[in-house]
């Protein structure tokens, strides 16, 4: 309330089978370089030089996260560059580059922008904890957007919205009308209603019901690991249709996707390049998740997760650039 503080927060969708987690900090001293940020704090995975995740805080004080966007209109991959013709960096690559690189959310988007070449698809949303000043008015490009398919891109400033709502929400929907008629989603809406829609699918309800009432770090956690299957006023009622999906849950289909963990940070962790992270699906409201039974058969047999725990009931951790800590508390 107020503008008395800045929450980020994350939530990876992925297969159960993926949850063999590390945060990672990397910290680079690059002497004679146009670097920024020296160390960078990222969740991630084991042999991964990246997020994957993609989501990234760093030390020049900017946070940058995305979620994927689905081409539906399948023609658009005609339009990726041909590799040996037009070679690109990897995407990985490009976007830890920029992270080293950027000193302000607009730099970010712009190198993103002009570097990448649609795939994948996503929609980048990069805060710039510079400009943000408790208790002021929000300063322009504090919040910005980067959206970008196959042979289109859209990038904006989003602090005006922020400013106006209290918050933004990114869910896999394109937000700008170019890129929902570019990519099908457009089309899709029109079809099939309000699961394809940026303003009214589920997760946008959710959001728009849950997000402009969060006052603390405690109501940030509980928003992006939120699930209350079977009791959520949206449509279609299902697991999957969650802030934090429990696909496992479905009666008629259960596969073992959604919601692999959640990060958040307001502005006094950010300072100090820490957050607070949970890992594993969703269990506030719902049952906790198991690979076995009770009578100890394999619940999925055909996904593998070799040496991962059997039950998944974790707590919240804060993060630190030195180790993690086992309490995560309602205040830095």
């Amino acid at each position: 309330p107020n503008g008395e503080d800045l929450l980020v927060g994350h939530t990876t969708w992925d297969d159960f089978g993926k949850m063999t987690r590390v945060f990672k900090y990397y910290t680079f001293i690059l002497p004679g370089s146009d670097a920024v940020a020296r160390r960078i704090g990222f969740s991630s995975y084991p042999g991964c030089v990246s997020s994957t995740d993609s989501f990234y805080m760093m030390d020049s004080g900017l946070a940058a996260m995305d979620t994927t966007l689905e081409v539906l209109n399948t023609r658009l991959y005609d339009r990726v560059p041909d590799f040996p013709a037009n070679p690109r960096v990897p995407n990985f690559l490009h976007v830890m580059a920029i992270n080293r690189m950027a000193a302000t959310a607009s730099a970010w988007t712009s190198m993103y922008a002009n570097g990448a070449g649609g795939v994948p698809s996503a929609q980048w949303v990069v805060v710039d904890y510079n400009q943000f000043e408790p208790g002021r008015t929000l300063s322009d490009n504090t919040l910005r957007l980067v959206e970008q398919v196959p042979g289109l891109t859209y990038q904006a400033d989003m602090t005006g919205l922020l400013r106006t709502r209290g918050y933004w929400a990114s869910y896999n929907r394109p937000y700008s009308a170019e890129v929902r008629q570019f990519s099908g989603h457009s089309s899709a809406e029109e079809m099939y209603g309000s699961l394809y829609s940026f303003a009214d699918s589920p997760r946008a309800t959710i959001f728009k019901h849950l997000a402009p009432a969060v006052r603390s770090m405690f109501g940030m956690r509980h928003v992006m690991n939120r699930n209350v299957y079977p009791n959520e006023n949206v449509l279609p009622g299902t697991p999957g249709h969650a802030i934090s999906a429990r696909m496992d849950l479905d009666e008629e289909n259960p596969l073992p996707n959604g919601g692999i963990d959640a990060k958040v940070v307001n502005r006094c962790l950010f300072r100090r390049l820490q957050c607070q992270a949970i890992s594993g699906p969703t269990h506030d409201d719902v049952p906790v998740f198991r690979w076995t039974a009770a009578n100890g058969d394999d619940l999925f047999p055909r996904w593998p997760h070799l040496g991962l725990p059997d039950v998944w009931n974790f707590r919240w951790v804060h993060v630190t650039p030195a180790r993690l800590l086992p309490n995560a508390a309602d205040t830095c």
